[in-house]
């Protein structure tokens, strides 16, 4: 009985503290990307504020700087990771092309025991080892 409404807090708590924390819908998330204000100069911050704000005395070269910017914080990270991916693919490729050649190496040298342990699991080779032990 105990237990049970030990869970019972354990699994309501999270939910009321949901119910009461304020919404997320009032979260302003910008979806065009940000820019990188840290090196610029008191009138360079002044001229992209203007622009930021849609005032009038905005140039375009610096509307055009922004949203240069803009667009590479939306997209380095998106090829950031698929330059991941992409690595991870290469390398368990490249695994794959080893295991290959160790094959094709004990077919070719006729050795069978060679060519069943390549397709031997880590767990069935242990046990094998254990097994030649004693």
């Amino acid at each position: 009985m105990r237990l049970r409404k030990l869970l019972q807090v354990l699994v309501l708590a999270p939910v009321l503290a949901c119910g009461i924390a304020p919404e997320a819908g009032a979260q302003i998330m910008k979806r065009d990307g940000f820019t990188i204000d840290f090196f610029r100069s008191p009138a360079e911050r002044r001229a992209r504020e203007a622009c930021e704000n849609n005032q009038s005395d905005c140039r375009p070269q610096v509307r055009a700087q922004i949203d240069q910017e803009k667009a590479i914080s939306l997209l380095l990270p998106w090829a950031i990771a698929g330059a991941i991916i992409l690595g991870i693919l290469l390398w368990l490729r490249k695994l794959e092309q080893q295991k290959l050649k160790k094959r094709r190496e004990a077919q070719r040298k006729h050795d069978p025991k060679a060519y069943k342990k390549l397709d031997q699991t880590k767990e069935d080779r242990a046990a094998e080892a254990a097994k030649d032990d004693d």
